[in-house]
């Protein structure tokens, strides 16, 4: 947990944050504020510098890994289902069952939804068997090879990394620094084709708050990173100038992962702690405007419109 430095009348305390690139074997990003545990009321401790004028600004690449997946192999499919912006879960369910995306029931996008991740993860058909199948390990294979015959790259792209793990002992990643996989283990396989895609959505992350954190010091604006973890970012900001934040937000965490093939999207919660805020929902305005729609408990509504309206 970050460590507290009083100011000299002992009233406040400011944490200072380090951030950690090489701290996991997968090279993610993280920040002393992922040991706070969530859902606890420890984190409603954790509040804006600029007390009741300041907000507290989460943001999370939805499904990152997933889309690192379609950039890193290159496969076809995949990258047009996100540049589509489809439901994934619904539109590999589709494939894998041969039937139309409006007719994939909750349970068969549940079970494509697992078997993305299982082998984002490494994980083998036995082991997808006995959560999704019911311990059928025939069933669980025959999904994994209908998978890898409607995204054919992701195949490739396992094959190739495991084949250069096997030959160097370490992979790349998107951006093309090497992850040792620890060969002395014995799953460094499942490192060899999961650890890329970790590194990369984090990394791709990091870079995307430097940017947004260096284009709001030239603007003038006062937000400040203040929470890294994995590929989500928090930021403390003063109320006053969150409009303008929420813009470089939206616009930023979308143009880099781009660069790198990647097609991203972005989930935005805004609140006065650590705790957890309000969730947005960008929704269709005037060419000048941007509206948005929100969810959350009633009190966090509150406490952030009562900020608000005093800008």
């Amino acid at each position: 947990i970050p460590l507290p430095i009083s100011d000299p009348e002992g009233n406040k305390h400011y944490y200072r944050v380090d951030f950690f690139v090489n701290s996991a074997d997968t090279k993610r990003w993280r920040s002393a504020f992922h040991t706070i545990p969530t859902g606890t009321d420890l984190r409603e401790v954790y509040i804006s510098r600029w007390e009741d004028e300041g907000l507290w600004v989460h943001f999370d690449y939805s499904q990152m890994e997933l889309r690192v997946l379609a950039a890193i192999s290159g496969d076809e499919n995949m990258l047009d289902a996100f540049k589509r912006g489809l439901d994934l879960h619904r539109y590999v369910a589709s494939r894998i069952y041969r039937i139309p995306m409006e007719e994939v029931s909750s349970h068969q996008r549940k079970i494509a939804k697992g078997a993305s991740f299982s082998l984002v993860y490494g994980q083998t058909p036995s082991g997808f068997a006995l959560e999704y199948t019911d311990g059928d390990v025939s069933e669980a294979q025959r999904i994994f090879d209908s998978f890898f015959q409607s995204f054919p790259r992701v195949k490739d792209y396992i094959n190739l990394y495991r084949s250069m793990a096997r030959t160097y002992g370490h992979v790349p990643t998107i951006f093309g620094d090497w992850i040792d996989v620890q060969r002395s283990k014995p799953d460094w396989e499942r490192r060899a084709q999961n650890y890329p895609i970790q590194s990369s959505s984090s990394s791709v992350a990091a870079l995307a708050g430097y940017e947004i954190t260096m284009e709001s010091l030239t603007r003038g604006l006062l937000a400040v990173p203040v929470a890294f973890t994995h590929d989500a970012l928090d930021y403390d900001v003063h109320a006053r100038y969150l409009l303008s934040f929420l813009e470089i937000v939206y616009r930023v965490a979308r143009e880099v992962p781009l660069r790198y093939g990647i097609f991203a999207d972005i989930e935005v919660e805004i609140g006065t702690s650590f705790y957890g805020g309000l969730a947005l929902h960008p929704e269709a305005g005037e060419e000048d405007k941007r509206v948005f729609g929100v969810s959350g408990k009633k009190f966090v509504f509150e406490r952030v419109l009562e900020r608000l309206k005093r800008f």
